[in-house]
């Protein structure tokens, strides 16, 4: 019978500086700042915070603090959802609307409600049949069909395209 080796604790496989880097990070939310607090370079935080709260085990260690800061302070984001939701209400029935609006806001910011959504879609033209010279040449040839009798006015009862 083999014992399993204990798992490594969340922040076991960083530096000092780089689970500060993770506390300050908690604080604010703010990479850059965390990273400078942390006695990173300006240079580095600016250029490589991105990098850095990608790793994995930071990833890891950032969440393990925000548990247990959770488990210390015993708020959960589901307590602040009911709490604002309780806010809310009692403020419409106070008739404190702009005490209402607010809590309203942030639970539609925690449901990112009001996130820009952009949907870019590819229309294909429908006036083209194709991107190689046969194709094009087609085209060429209807719009001069459609044009026709529109460009008589324009270049003097001229309906060939050629040039003078």
């Amino acid at each position: 019978m083999s014992e399993k080796p204990p798992a490594n604790a969340p922040g076991d496989e960083l530096t000092e500086k780089q689970k500060l880097g993770c506390y300050e990070f908690i604080k604010d939310l703010n990479g850059t700042q965390s990273l400078i607090r942390a006695g990173y370079s300006k240079n580095y935080a600016e250029r490589k915070q991105y990098l850095f709260f990608q790793n994995e085990k930071v990833q890891d260690y950032i969440t393990h603090l925000q548990k247990k800061r959770s488990k210390k302070t015993g708020i959960t984001p589901e307590e602040i959802v009911r709490r604002l939701l309780r806010i809310s209400e009692r403020a419409e029935r106070d008739d404190e609307l702009p005490s209402a609006i607010r809590a309203l806001e942030l639970l539609g910011k925690h449901q990112a409600m009001f996130t820009d959504k952009q949907i870019i879609t590819e229309e294909k033209n429908p006036w083209s049949t194709g991107d190689d010279q046969d194709s094009i040449n087609k085209d060429v040839d209807r719009l001069r069909k459609i044009a026709a009798p529109k460009l008589k006015v324009v270049n003097g009862g001229r309906t060939d395209f050629e040039e003078e």
